[in-house]
């Protein structure tokens, strides 16, 4: 439809940011459906992911690096909510996203790569 789903974080490092919904693969869970997990998680909303829609290296993580993948949803059932681990969800259109604070720098890339997209007329994502 348009818009872009994030979270906003509820502990450091950027608390009160927004980002991606994410989170870590569990053992034995294939990257697609921990990223289903992680939206029903933060979110309540269940999701079916469609095709990657990019890979990021990010390195400005005081917990560590790590790898963060993207991927496209094809369906979206139900209303964002909050959890535990994001103060709010919910959806942003493309002219909102400017002006919200971001997590990080690969967070902010990501968000960012979502908007040139569609600013251009490219809808990867």
């Amino acid at each position: 439809e348009g818009r872009v789903l994030l979270v906003q974080r509820a502990y450091d490092p950027w608390y009160g940011c927004w980002h991606f919904p994410s989170g870590y693969v569990e053992v034995d869970e294939v990257p697609k459906r921990a990223a289903e997990r992680e939206v029903r998680e933060e979110t309540g909303l269940n999701i079916t992911c469609g095709g990657l829609v990019n890979a990021y290296l990010y390195q400005d993580d005081p917990r560590g690096n790590g790898v963060i993948l993207v991927y496209r949803a094809k369906s979206v059932m139900g209303e964002p909510g909050s959890s535990p681990e994001t103060l709010a969800s919910r959806f942003f259109s493309v002219e909102e996203v400017p002006l919200l604070p971001l997590a990080g720098q690969s967070g902010a890339q990501e968000v960012n790569e979502w908007l040139a997209s569609r600013k251009n007329g490219h809808h990867n994502g």
